[in-house]
């Protein structure tokens, strides 16, 4: 944001391959320790043509200089604690590039130093209608999501707390995420004076919880999984965009609709050019139905998806799930709702028995508990429906109830007869072995899992090296 430079500054120091190939990168490392600099980070390796770009900012002698071979980046700053750009330049050393900005050390840091990008909140305060305008071109151009917004007059502390100039004008507050967002609407803003924005992480959070102490209301929207990604094999991949996105999957269903069912949920487009078409593809295959819950949801999970059509989709929002998954503009990874009434409507018709919507993220753990009370109610419900047919009196209530709940239980574990022979089997078996244990007594030891688990390897492992006795080769039993 405008105002005071955080404590240490950063800057990247790039030495040129030339001194690398040498072996003489460390004699520039020495002259910068000697002039104050402290190295924080360190690599060497060929730099990619992407990342030359970002270091030569359009100066092909830059480009060529320092994207002929090997170079040893550096990320450092002063010990004192001052500002490392004109220093940097005050060595005058032709072997070395140095950012001279703080905007130019994001930008290459970002290129040269790239971390594991995660989801992240940040904080910018727009002044007027240009910084309003350019932030939400920032947002639209960049994937960012409009978390919540407020605006508000600054007192002097506010202004110092967000180090923007204290002025009569209103300032805008804005929530935005996205993945690694803090420094991606840093090098977006640029060095813009209508828009502030966070710089750290800690610096996002402290303003948030002072401006929006008790956080942000949940919103509730359907997505749903196309039959072309899960013919794909590409729902777990999606899945996972959308857990890191910090979506909440409070409710999932895997189910192929019928014509009729789908024909019902597209109602709304009947006569239209695409109706026909969409209709059979959604009804051709499995889908996933997927309640997600989130601040501002309808709006993120639209963000994430990106643009209706795949092709364009990769052109303007190459991250979003579209571009990465979808085909086309039918073929198209998944469905969003498009507005809060539409979101309700649409939960209603996947997951009728859903939970009405809270103020906080409703797990998956409570969505089961909630099917399974249902399904509770069903069987208790025509236990009693069949006890009010007999009209038992006092105990004898209790009794045929306990007694139907028995028999009608519908997670009765089911018995299965063995096969032909397999009886007869057993009993000759164990007829062997009481002639052989002292006193007839014999102990079975089960060995349990699923197929494949090894079972049989584990009898016969027991058996030669315990000294057990047999294994019965058509169950996962140890005759002892």
């Amino acid at each position: 944001m405008e105002g005071a430079a955080p404590d240490r500054l950063e800057a990247v120091v790039v030495i040129a391959p030339h001194v690398v190939i040498r072996g003489n990168a460390q004699k520039e490392i020495s002259i910068l320790a000697e002039q104050g600099f402290l190295i924080t980070r360190r690599k060497t390796f060929a730099m990619s043509p992407s990342q030359t770009r970002a270091i030569a900012a359009g100066n092909d002698a830059v480009a060529t200089k320092f994207g002929s071979g090997p170079v040893c980046a550096l990320v450092v700053v002063r010990n004192d604690a001052t500002s490392p750009y004109s220093a940097l330049a005050e060595l005058g050393l032709d072997t070395l590039y140095c950012t001279d900005s703080s905007l130019s050390t994001l930008r290459v840091k970002a290129a040269l130093f790239p971390g594991r990008r995660q989801f992240e909140r940040t904080l910018a305060v727009t002044s007027g209608a240009a910084g309003q305008q350019l932030l939400e071109s920032v947002c639209r151009q960049h994937g960012f999501i409009v978390v919540a917004r407020q605006e508000r007059g600054l007192t002097a502390k506010d202004a110092e707390r967000l180090r923007v100039h204290l002025s009569l004008e209103q300032k805008t507050l804005w929530v935005l995420e996205k993945d690694n967002a803090i420094v991606d609407l840093q090098l977006a803003v640029g060095d813009a004076t209508v828009v502030s924005v966070s710089r750290t992480l800690a610096e996002a959070d402290n303003a948030i919880q002072t401006y929006w102490p008790e956080g942000f209301p949940l919103q509730r929207t359907l997505a749903l999984l196309k039959p072309d990604v899960t013919a794909a094999g590409h729902r777990a991949a999606i899945l996972q965009a959308i857990v890191d996105a910090g979506f909440t999957v409070i409710a999932e269903r895997c189910l192929q609709m019928t014509l009729e069912k789908t024909k019902a949920f597209y109602a709304e487009h009947a006569g239209k050019p695409f109706y026909d078409g969409l209709v059979e593809f959604m009804s051709s295959g499995p889908i996933v139905a997927l309640a997600l819950s989130k601040p501002n949801a309808v709006s993120a999970w639209r963000t994430l998806l990106g643009p209706t059509n795949s092709d364009t989709a990769r052109q303007t929002a190459p991250n979003s799930i579209r571009a990465q998954f979808g085909t086309d503009g039918r073929r198209n990874a998944a469905h969003g709702s498009d507005s809060e009434l539409s979101a309700a409507r649409e939960l209603r018709f996947f997951f009728a028995d859903l939970p009405a919507a809270s103020h906080r993220p409703v797990s998956a753990q409570e969505i089961e508990g909630k099917q399974q009370e249902a399904s509770l109610n069903q069987v208790l419900i025509k236990g009693l429906t069949a006890l009010c047919r007999t009209k038992p009196v006092g105990l004898a209530a209790v009794k045929q109830l306990g007694e139907w709940l028995r028999d009608n239980n519908p997670l009765r574990p089911v018995i299965i007869e063995p096969a032909a022979g397999a009886q007869k089997e057993y009993a000759s078996t164990l007829e062997k072995l009481q002639e052989r244990a002292p006193g007839g007594q014999i102990r079975i030891v089960f060995i349990v899992g699923p197929p494949g688990s090894g079972k049989g390897t584990q009898c016969e492992m027991m058996r030669s090296q315990l000294g057990t006795g047999r294994a019965c080769p058509r169950s996962s039993m140890l005759f002892a």
